[in-house]
């Protein structure tokens, strides 16, 4: 928003651009995307509001605040998908817990996805 001046037109040009990718893409536009107008230089609209008459809307932080995160299911299969990896000392695999619990002691499989992305 720091090149176009905060001009509305850019802002609604953008989101009739973006959209159709999202919808194609499987997101609920309705429920899934959140339209904030921010400023990557001056940070405005992130944490503080820019003071703009064509948008009311919350924040980004404001926005954080208010969603909900959704429960993991402990007892569910182990879902870890892999974010990162590191050749160190032997193979280092970085992931995020999605689902399921792993104890110490437990005999674990690595398998590739089922669905490739």
């Amino acid at each position: 928003m720091d090149d176009c001046l905060w001009k509305p037109e850019r802002y609604n040009e953008i989101k009739e651009k973006v959209e159709p990718f999202l919808v194609s893409c499987g997101y609920d536009i309705n429920s899934d995307v959140f339209w904030i107008p921010i400023s990557g230089i001056l940070g405005d609209n992130i944490k503080f509001r820019k003071e703009v008459d064509w948008y009311k809307g919350p924040t980004l932080i404001d926005l954080f605040d208010q969603m909900t995160i959704p429960n993991r299911d402990s007892t569910g299969p182990v879902r870890i998908p892999i974010l990162d990896k590191m050749n160190d000392r032997g193979v280092m695999i970085f992931g995020k817990v999605e689902s399921g619990t792993i104890n110490i002691g437990d005999k674990i499989a690595v398998a590739p996805s089922l669905y490739p992305c």
